[in-house]
């Protein structure tokens, strides 16, 4: 007897140190913050192992499974021989080796190297019933992927408008070929369409309010001076243009107003009447003003909040042919000849970079290149609080989050030949690194009553929302693939594929991304459910 009690004591510390390493293997705090910063190799800790990859991984656990086995045999066997209780490190609770993780089959062959450039990087092409095509990248948003029913009735159907308006609604965006003195009578019915100068002003503020989160608070004074004032001013002289984007914001303003319904016929009227208007100012193709690339943006705006199943491709296109006549417009080029003149400098600055932000997130949402890239334009940021050596206002960190990381992240991993995982996993690194505020600036909102203190929180989730959660949306369509990839291999268990970093990834970003939805749903969710790509990427 006295033999055997040394070699139980032997025996239960090799198998408490076997078990402390097992936990260290799986737990340490240091390899799974290296995990979780999507570095390639494990961190060196204090009894930790230092492995370079997955199959030497697999390997020394199976090796130490069975070692750990053949301890807890050999420790029941001698605890038999001692009583007939059970040793208590064999207790169920404190068994290493479990049924959960079932040890690899020694004649099950080790998986080729495969070449990364198989996995899918194409995305989906559509074939609908009249012969056209429709392709949505590997990184668009789920929503593109779920089949559609029959298509809804057109809009058409819907608008209390003549039939001859909707006939000039259909040659958007070309010029009308119709007679002058029948270009002054639909001029005429579109201005006898528009509403009494209150309820107009009502309705743009309430526009101007719902996403003043997202924009400069300039941008209403300037409409207001620039569009509401010239068309409502006693003998105005405003142009069809300016009308169009009048009737175009009128339009949004319906369809985010969560007193009416959805769809509502005032909405769709107003936008036929916008499109009519544009037909008017002649060809769209050849405007370079200002308006006429406000007037687009807005437009797409409609096109992607709109029950139209065709809606976010047609804002898509619309945002597309914006930067294109911002361009020939020399929007995306800072003359210094301009500082001459720094309130008109300043306005080109900023529809430039508005549109450059709205583009590349429609872009991102569809899976489909960006029209530009920073590379082919030099235009500086509006003035800013960071020009006179104060924290960044919230406009900047978006434009630089959005033009240098979001849309460098599409111009290198979502082309036609994606990156290695090597690059891919440094690329997860550097969005993470990325230096978000986990707190955007709200210092802008002013507070003059409770009421403000509610738009204040709002105005704070929201943009937290369009930083940090646009952040891990980047991050799970990152990584998407080699999730798929993961999961078709090794369905029970995608942890065992060497893509593993890439599973704990999109596990964290989508629960990151649902929690985020789910505070804004208990904040707006009255409006949340009509602005698809605020919870698009929840789906």
């Amino acid at each position: 007897m006295p033999a055997i009690q040394p070699l139980l004591a032997k025996s239960c510390a090799e198998c408490k140190r076997l078990n402390n390493n097992r936990v260290e293997l799986v737990f340490d705090a240091d390899v799974l913050k290296s995990v979780q910063r999507a570095n390639s190799s494990l961190v060196k800790a204090p009894g930790a192992f230092i492995l370079s990859n997955t199959k030497e991984l697999h390997n020394e656990i199976d090796s130490l499974r069975a070692r750990v086995k053949d301890l807890e045999q050999a420790l029941a066997e001698l605890q038999s021989q001692v009583t007939p209780e059970p040793h208590p490190l064999l207790q169920a609770s404190l068994k290493v080796v479990t049924e959960t993780l079932k040890p690899v089959d020694k004649d099950v062959k080790i998986e080729p190297v495969e070449d990364e450039a198989l996995i899918d990087t194409f995305g989906s092409l559509t074939i609908e019933p009249n012969g056209q095509t429709i392709w949505y990248g590997p990184h668009a948003g789920s929503e593109f992927y779920i089949p559609r029913a029959d298509k809804a009735p057109l809009l058409e159907n819907q608008v209390p408008l003549p039939v001859d308006i909707l006939l000039l609604s259909r040659m958007f965006p070309f010029k009308a070929t119709t007679e002058a003195e029948a270009v002054d009578l639909v001029r005429k019915q579109i201005r006898s369409n528009l509403p009494p100068k209150d309820t107009a002003y009502e309705m743009c503020a309430a526009h101007f309010a719902r996403l003043a989160w997202s924009s400069s608070t300039t941008l209403w004074q300037e409409f207001h001076d620039s569009v509401l004032e010239p068309i409502y001013a006693p003998g105005g002289l405003a142009d069809d243009e300016q009308v169009a984007l009048l009737l175009i914001v009128l339009a949004n303003s319906v369809q985010l107003d969560p007193t009416h319904p959805v769809g509502h016929p005032d909405g769709s009227r107003y936008y036929h009447l916008s499109r009519v208007s544009m037909v008017l100012s002649g060809d769209l193709f050849q405007a370079h003003s200002q308006s006429a690339i406000k007037y687009l943006q807005i437009f797409a705006f409609y096109c992607g909040i709109s029950n139209e199943p065709d809606g976010p491709s047609k804002a898509w296109v619309a945002t597309s042919l914006a930067i294109r006549l911002a361009q020939m417009s020399g929007l995306h080029r800072d003359n210094p000849q301009w500082d001459q003149y720094p309130e008109e400098a300043e306005r080109r600055r900023q529809t430039w970079w508005e549109l450059i932000s709205f583009e590349t997130i429609q872009g991102f949402a569809m899976g489909r290149p960006r029209a530009i890239s920073t590379q082919h334009f030099d235009t500086r940021m509006p003035h800013d609080d960071e020009d006179e050596g104060k924290p960044p206002t919230f406009n900047r960190i978006k434009y630089r989050w959005i033009a240098q990381g979001i849309g460098n992240l599409m111009d290198e991993v979502f082309g036609v030949k994606p990156p290695s995982y090597a690059r891919t996993l440094k690329i997860d690194k550097d969005l993470r690194d990325w230096p978000l505020d986990s707190v955007p600036t709200i210092d802008d909102v002013v507070l003059n009553s409770p009421e403000d203190a509610t738009r204040k929180f709002m105005f704070l989730l929201m943009r937290s929302f369009a930083t940090t959660g646009l952040r891990e949306i980047s991050l799970l369509y990152l990584h998407r693939r080699y999730f798929v990839e993961a999961l078709t291999r090794h369905p029970e268990e995608p942890l065992r594929s060497k893509y593993a970093m890439s599973v704990l990834a999109v596990h964290r970003s989508s629960v990151l991304l649902l929690q985020g939805i789910q505070r804004l749903n208990g904040l707006i969710g009255n409006i949340l459910p009509r602005v698809v790509f605020m919870w698009l990427h929840g789906l």
